[in-house]
């Protein structure tokens, strides 16, 4: 099975240029789920559709979305997620992530998306996510979504997202199993560095990468990661498909 990850940068110019770049970009690398974040629907563009809807009809796939920040609800104009899928899937899941009131550097709501996909007589359950910008909310939502994650999914699952931390930082190391908060700890596997442990793997910024906020990792699929690669990095007439790279992975579900 081929997943990916993607940070598409909302609506940021020029949209439609990168919409294409984004949308070939899937095409070639055909995954069977994209998971996508900065998805918007603004009423100011596309008569209102949804960015992932948008690349849903482009690349032939269902997509599942949540609106994670509302900053106008009508005419609406919000900020989430969006997972594509070759099909409908089989169960959808929602949990939504705290806030800091008073943490000044991210005071938009984040939220966890999750679906079940049937594949060749298997399910997996892929959660999509994009956690805060500030430090100690960033914290939490690691904490909510494995706590989620757990509560969810008995069965393999995998966790995608821009996380916008280094994976030196609390936030990995917890969802990693490498420390406690409040008594819990993670334990998800990196995929990148299940695949490729010398590779640090950045993955922003697209034109200058740096280091490394977007991850893929796994839970109960020890072993069964075939392959991580960073997607995206080629640019087309000098536009990149977002500000992001994204993450292509492959995993044996048997």
């Amino acid at each position: 099975m081929r997943l990916m990850t993607l940070n598409i940068w909302n609506y940021n110019k020029p949209w439609k240029e990168r919409r294409r770049i984004i949308s070939e970009l899937i095409m070639h690398a055909d995954p069977d789920v994209v998971c996508l974040q900065e998805t918007r629907h603004d009423f100011r563009f596309e008569g209102g559709l949804g960015q992932g809807e948008q690349i849903a009809a482009l690349t032939e796939r269902h997509a599942t979305s949540r609106a994670a920040q509302v900053y106008w609800p009508f005419p609406r104009l919000d900020e989430g997620l969006t997972t594509l899928t070759r099909v409908s899937p089989e169960r959808v899941m929602i949990e939504e992530l705290s806030q800091v009131p008073d943490e000044r550097a991210d005071e938009n709501r984040r939220v966890c998306l999750g679906v079940t996909v049937a594949e060749g007589g298997s399910e997996i359950d892929v959660f999509n996510t994009h956690f805060s910008l500030g430090e100690r909310a960033r914290l939490l939502n690691a904490c909510e979504t494995f706590s989620f994650i757990s509560t969810q999914a008995a069965r393999p699952a995998l966790l995608f997202g821009d996380l916008n931390c280094r994976p030196d930082t609390d936030p990995i190391r917890f969802l990693r199993g490498e420390i406690e908060v409040d008594g819990a700890t993670g334990d998800l596997v990196d995929c990148w560095t299940e695949a490729n442990p010398a590779d640090a793997g950045f993955t922003f910024a697209s034109f200058n990468p740096y280091h490394r906020i977007d991850y893929a990792l796994s839970r109960n699929l020890a072993g069964r990661v075939r392959r991580a690669e960073i997607v995206g990095q080629e640019a087309s007439a000098g536009i990149y498909a977002s500000d992001h790279l994204g993450i292509l992975i492959e995993v044996g579900l048997s």
